[in-house]
């Protein structure tokens, strides 16, 4: 339960693990709507019995709350329970663990209460405060509308004349439920739960807002008033606005608001009075959720579609501006903190509380490399390409809907703003120092650590100087340092990556995306589909920037890899049967069967390419080269990745022609699974490493290991950015 997992986590990881049990909530949800399309209820329900079976199995490997075996004066179990929870350490490893969480249970509970102080404890500040705050999120979060659209999905579908099938619209908004799960078990730990809920409200508002409009525009004002309607009338234009938002909405709420009281109920409640108070918020919840599901098609009679769309809205800009009132930050807060601020003896504050806060500030991959922490390296470094394919989905919007002349137009913005921009951004420290500039230098760290002083950033600054002069001093001739192993290797194995990124098939996708879903008759208009492709590698480069850090470059890389090539595989075989060699095979007259396949699958290889291949090359430019030919063999592997987009592309309709179109998709899928082997023995996790380490691995000297280093505490030799720890353990390295 929510409980257990609140009184088991560290702090810093409370909010993601609570919010895995609405992922699987979700999860379960979108595999409902999956086993619902293609089997009978009744194959179903038997299906889902599994998985309860396999829960009540399982429980009986899970240890006790120690919360609870304290409480109950069983400590050499607590102790046990807190060591396996930990990782299976020892037990006098965590004994100042279960010596804080001893004094603070003995601080707040008594030994015995009777029934009556027990039931005086549900009449207290303590119970009443944080009760109406969870009772509030989940009115927000059964009223903000996705709880009826979830039950009448396929009917609101139907009535707004989806483009597509409506029960595949349904199962699109299943995916977009756990695809806003998944972003905000990513995203809490960093930008806390009061942020993830604004932009939940405030987004999902404005979905529904834009339905409402459309569906009074359009007169569609009852669920049954569609039934009149024919499939191929042509009155309503841009019927894909309403879809689109409405699963917009399905995404947004899960990104917050269906999450928030979920994770507050194991936070908020004091000792004594969690486990109940846990059980009362659940209830309401489950009692909101059935009169929001009971009422709505009354709603819908009473103020018709639009006046209940336009109630969900107001719901939610509502509940925005409550919540900003009364909802303190809890993420990265210990239980204690917690409690104590709704008993009101201390205020929790809106700030985030971390393992450590952080300043990042970066422009360029190389200089990226140069001035982050080891353990936020990659996650900085993916978000070039984050950036770059928002880009690439602008234009896909802008060329939508304007001419070529006015978005060239607008794209010019972009280039002069970024380089007005870089007038404010420094230099990287590692080149200032190269160039004697030591005051610069200092000056530099000392911005990028978060505009501290120069004496606090001394000992890195010394660092530093030691090993880039110890570089220099070793430095050979300059033509001589490209014929070294040093840059040999880390440059044969970047250009393989650039190789795998281009000739996976997603460069050639990209380019060719409408003309592709065009002859293979995609069921929604050929530029939204190229719109959700953008929008599919956009979500795969913000999952990979997320998780990066805690997987590792390795096995982000084999995922997508792994995942591109099944869906190349898959789309090709079942272009094959349908008979479909090249672009001029398909007439405009000809019907073609359930083409929603060949394009989600095309749309999920985009996901799963943009989540790795496509962005490691990326990150292991600003990593894997030594200090002096960095900036060179950069660039020199940015050339060869434009060069390989070049010759993709440009063979692509020639291999079409020689090999057949599902031929073509067949090579892209053996070039993925390929690629993956030889990375698998080639490439090393150089994620968390420091820049020391990494080049150190390339120059032959030492040997990295597959093991994501997601803290470096204890480096003697790297380049530990100690900018970034605290002052206390600034005071311990000094």
């Amino acid at each position: 339960t929510l409980t257990y997992v609140a009184e088991i986590t560290q702090p810093s990881l409370r909010g993601i693990l609570s919010s895995t049990a609405g992922v699987a909530v979700i999860f379960g949800i979108l595999a409902q709507f999956l086993l619902g399309t293609f089997l009978s209820w009744r194959v179903v329900a038997l299906v889902s019995c599994t998985a309860p079976i396999s829960s009540f199995i399982l429980l009986f490997f899970v240890p006790e709350s120690p919360y609870w075996l304290i409480l109950k004066k069983r400590h050499d179990e607590a102790r046990k329970c807190i060591a396996w929870l930990r990782g299976w350490t020892t037990v006098e490893e965590i004994e100042p663990e279960f010596n804080e969480l001893t004094k603070q249970i003995s601080s707040s509970t008594s030994d015995k209460q009777t029934l009556m102080e027990k039931l005086k404890l549900f009449t207290k500040k303590n119970f009443f405060w944080p009760f109406m705050v969870v009772s509030f999120a989940f009115f927000l979060s059964q009223f903000s509308g996705t709880t009826p659209l979830q039950i009448y999905a396929v009917k609101i579908f139907s009535s707004l004349h989806a483009p597509i099938d409506e029960y595949y619209a349904t199962v699109a908004m299943g995916v977009a439920e756990v695809l806003g799960c998944v972003l905000s078990t990513c995203l809490v730990h960093y930008t806390g739960k009061r942020v993830m809920n604004f932009f939940s409200l405030i987004s999902c508002g404005i979905c529904f807002l834009t339905v409402a409009i459309y569906a009074y525009i359009n007169n569609i004002n009852y669920l049954e008033s569609f039934s009149t309607i024919n499939k191929s009338d042509s009155t309503l234009s841009n019927s894909w606005l309403p879809m689109v938002f409405l699963i917009a909405a399905a995404f947004c709420t899960h990104t917050g608001i269906k999450l928030l009281p979920w994770m507050l109920i194991g936070e908020v409640y004091s000792n004594d009075t969690r486990a109940t108070a846990s059980g009362l918020s659940g209830a309401v919840s489950y009692i909101l959720g059935f009169i929001s599901i009971k009422i709505f098609l009354s709603l819908v009679l009473t103020i018709t579609l639009p006046g209940a769309f336009w109630f969900y809205c107001a719901i939610c800009f509502g509940g925005t501006v409550v919540l900003y009132f009364i909802l303190p930050e809890t993420e990265g807060k210990t239980l204690f903190e917690i409690t104590e601020h709704f008993a009101g003896n201390s205020n929790l504050g809106n700030k985030v509380i971390r393992i450590r806060d952080m300043k990042k500030k970066g422009e360029t991959l190389t200089y990226v490399a140069e001035i982050t922490q080891p353990s936020l390296r990659g996650i900085l470094a993916s978000t070039s390409t984050v950036a770059v394919i928002s880009g690439i989905l602008i234009q896909f919007l802008l060329g939508t809907f304007f001419v070529w002349r006015v978005v060239a137009l607008l794209s010019c913005v972009v280039p002069i703003i970024s380089t007005t921009l870089l007038f404010f951004v420094p230099e990287s420290p590692h080149w200032l120092i190269s160039k004697h500039r030591f005051l610069d230098a200092r000056r530099s760290l000392a911005w990028l650590r978060g505009w501290t002083e120069l004496g606090e950033i001394e000992a890195e600054f010394s660092q530093l100087c030691e090993q880039i002069n110890q570089r220099i001093e070793t430095t050979a001739s300059t033509w001589r340092l490209y014929t070294k192993k040093n840059f040999l290797w880390p440059y044969c194995l970047v250009s393989f990556s650039f190789f795998l990124g281009h000739f996976s098939g997603m460069t050639t996708l990209q380019t060719y995306a409408v003309k592709i879903f065009s002859v293979l008759k995609a069921p929604i208009d050929k530029y939204y589909a190229t719109i959700s492709l953008g929008a599919a590698e956009v979500f795969g480069c913000i999952l990979s920037a997320c998780l990066v850090h805690y997987v590792g470059k390795r096995v982000m890389n084999f995922f997508s890899l792994i995942g591109c090539g099944f869906c190349f595989l898959i789309a090709a075989t079942y272009i094959h049967t349908l008979n479909i060699t090249n672009f001029e095979s398909v007439l405009e007259s000809t019907r073609v069967e359930n083409t929603w396949i060949p394009t989600t699958l095309l749309i999920l290889s985009a996901f799963f390419t943009h989540s790795g291949i496509r962005i490691l090359p990326w990150m292991l430019i600003g990593e894997v080269y030594s200090n002096e030919t960095r900036a060179t063999a950069s660039g020199l592997s940015g050339g060869l990745s434009y060069i390989f987009g070049f010759v993709s592309n440009k063979i692509f309709l020639k291999m079409v022609n020689l090999i057949t179109l599902p031929g073509t998709f067949w090579l892209y899928s053996g070039v993925c699974f390929i690629g993956m082997i030889v990375l698998y023995f080639v490439l090393p996790e150089t994620e968390g490493k420091t820049l020391f380490e990494i080049t150190e691995h390339f120059a032959g000297n030492g040997k990295l290991d597959n093991q994501v280093h997601k803290k470096n505490k204890n480096v003697p030799n790297g380049e530990d950015n100690k900018g970034f720890n605290t002052d206390d353990e600034r005071t311990s390295h000094e």
